[in-house]
């Protein structure tokens, strides 16, 4: 994570394309560690997923918090932490479900698949905007 954190620090790369790249690694890993009948293949998978997840946290971050104004930077950490939070615990849920009833493996397998189509349908809906950074953007204030 350390490794895909500091990749994401780059003015290289293109956010659209770090979100996408960082996005597609635990896909991949997921899929991979599902998939894999031995432990090296596993740790190396999950070293994939370790970068992108990084890489695309330092990503998200960066794509949330620069169309935000300043006065609502608070307010929708705070939106994005709540959501994430649940939904993590849903997922883990679901998770725990579907190891007892099929296996660990499908578990990952399943993650692998669903991160996969959401990354899909993200990205084809993303085609279009506009990740320009309009530095000069009024800060709007909040209503009272």
């Amino acid at each position: 994570m350390v490794a895909g954190g500091a990749l994401a620090a780059r003015d290289a790369v293109p956010l659209p394309v770090l979100l996408g790249l960082g996005a597609l690694g635990p896909a991949a890993a997921c899929l991979g560690m599902g998939l894999s009948t031995a432990l090296g293949p596993v740790v190396a998978w999950s070293a994939v997923g370790g970068v992108g997840n990084g890489l695309y946290g330092m990503a998200f971050i960066t794509a949330v918090q620069e169309p935000t104004a300043d006065v609502f930077q608070a307010r929708v950490g705070a939106l994005h932490e709540t959501l994430r939070s649940v939904t993590d615990g849903i997922a883990f849920a679901l998770g725990g479900i579907v190891a007892a009833t099929a296996s660990p493996r499908a578990v990952y397998v399943l993650a692998g698949v669903g991160a996969l189509m959401a990354l899909a349908v993200t990205a084809s809906r993303l085609r279009a905007a506009d990740w320009t950074v309009h530095p000069m953007a009024p800060q709007l204030q909040p209503a009272t």
